[in-house]
């Protein structure tokens, strides 16, 4: 489920913004590192 969205929509999205200059790469890092921290921590808890 958080993968889906992280590959098919916000992969996407930063890096079209950082390829427009609009992010830089490490802003776009940064995102994609706290989306996907978050849904491992979500996916642990489940555990």
């Amino acid at each position: 489920e958080e993968f889906a969205f992280f590959k098919d929509s916000m992969v996407i999205k930063t890096s079209q913004q950082a390829l427009l200059g609009d992010i830089t790469p490490e802003e776009m890092a940064n995102q994609w590192a706290d989306y996907l921290t978050k849904a491992q921590q979500k996916y642990l808890a489940k555990k």
